[in-house]
């Protein structure tokens, strides 16, 4: 199978994004009108959107759980009480990503 090149710029995005989201929340707007824009100018949506989903989920994840590693370690600090809803934000989406993704590889290739 190819590299696609849609998948790799879904996945910057994607990620980009997450961290945004995290650093300031209202910022998921402006990278969802960003995203909607080259997916348009793209052939092949579904890598695309696959790859930004998988990017979004895995810089939650991982920003949410090195936060919380950070914290255990510190007495001082004062952990994430929703630890539930946080792991969801980015398990969902990383889930959905990565069904897509196989959805997308066994989906015919026109070219």
């Amino acid at each position: 199978m190819r590299s696609r090149p849609t998948a790799r710029m879904g996945l910057a995005l994607g990620a980009l994004m997450g961290f945004a989201y995290l650093v300031f929340p209202i910022s998921v707007f402006p990278g969802l009108i960003v995203w909607v824009l080259l997916l348009r100018e793209s052939d092949t949506r579904l890598p695309a959107i696959a790859g930004g989903l998988v990017g979004y989920g895995v810089a939650v994840l991982v920003l949410i759980g090195g936060a919380n590693l950070a914290c255990a370690s510190d007495p001082t600090c004062v952990p994430l009480v929703v630890v539930p809803l946080w792991l969801a934000l980015g398990l969902v989406p990383l889930a959905l990503g990565l069904v897509l993704a196989l959805v997308a590889r066994s989906a015919p290739q026109d070219r």
